[in-house]
Parts: C-alpha cells; structure tokens; sequence
C-alpha cells in the first residue's frame, strides 16, 4: 500500500519537473535520502515526539534551493505525516530513469569474495544477453554458491552447491 502513494507523488513530481529540474531532483533527493541511513535520524523522522515543523526545517536545511517544488514536496509529505515515503520515492524515481536510459542495478550475492574484474566481467556477459546495461554490486551471502539478481527486470540466476547434489540425488534415485 506505501509503495502505491510513493508511486503517486513519484508520478505527480515527474510530471511537475523538465528534465533538467528532474536531475537537480533526483540528486538533492539522493542527499536527503542518505540521511535516512542513519538510525538516528530515522528515529527522529518516525518519532511523534518531534514537532513536523522541525522535521521539516531539518530536511530543508539539507536543500540547496528553499524554494521550489522539491520544497512543495517536502512541505505536502510533512502535511500528511509521510515524510518516510522519501526513499521510496527517490527509489522509484531512480528506477524510472534507469529503465528510461536501459541501465539497470543488479546484485551479486556470493560466499567467496569476488575480484573487481570477475564481476565486470559477469557483468559484461549479462547485460549483452539481455541487451542493456548492467550495474553489479556484489554482496556477501552465507549461503555456499552464486545468486544474481536484476530487480527491475525480475531476474534472479542462482546456483547452490546444495541444490545441485539435491537434484543429482533426485535424478539417480529416479533411474534406479
């Protein structure tokens, strides 16, 4: 249900803004979003106990332009007690650009760490099968063996040791 009022306000600011301020958006929102990283400042967003008027001064401070739609937006999300739909937002709108320019953001989940070239390399490979650009981020799994994953596309290419003997197991025992 979030995501479906994140997606409202992602379509009405894409609609409101030229490309150009859509940039200029996009990275100012990026900034704001970064701050959501930190537990305390999350806790602060959440927090009842905080008066909306200093959430919002403490967002606008980040802002390089005070005055615009950007700050509209701010104002209306701290109106309607949403100003946790900032990522999400930011997110969607991020995505929406990607898919415009046909770059994409996959990940890389692997037990074994993975050189810089490896990945490029894997990298490389995907995105000529699919016909687009691909950007790997590779992440740290406990789990033995690979899964790749492109979100925005649905894709997800895994292969696990333990799967494998299953299947194997699987495949002898219905030939004996």
């Amino acid at each position: 249900m979030i995501e479906l009022i994140a997606a409202k306000y992602t379509q009405a600011l894409r609609q409101a803004l030229s490309p150009q301020e859509l940039t200029q958006a996009m990275e100012a929102l990026e900034s704001l979003c970064a701050l959501y990283s930190y537990p305390d400042f999350a806790d602060l967003i959440n927090s009842p106990n905080y008066p909306d008027s200093l959430k919002q001064e403490i967002l606008e401070h980040f802002l390089e332009e005070k005055e615009g739609k950007l700050h509209h937006l701010i104002c209306l999300l701290v109106l309607h007690k949403r100003l946790n739909l900032l990522p999400l937002i930011y997110n969607a709108l991020k995505a929406q650009a990607q898919r415009e320019e046909n770059i994409y953001q996959g990940y890389l989940y692997s037990d074994k760490e993975l050189s810089l070239e490896q990945v490029q390399q894997l990298a490389g490979r995907v995105s000529a099968h699919f016909n687009i650009s691909l950007k790997l981020k590779a992440l740290h799994q406990d789990k033995e063996g690979v899964r790749l994953v492109i979100p925005d596309l649905e894709v997800e290419i895994a292969f696990y040791k333990e799967n494998y003997f299953n299947q194997l197991r699987q495949h002898i025992m219905q030939a004996v």
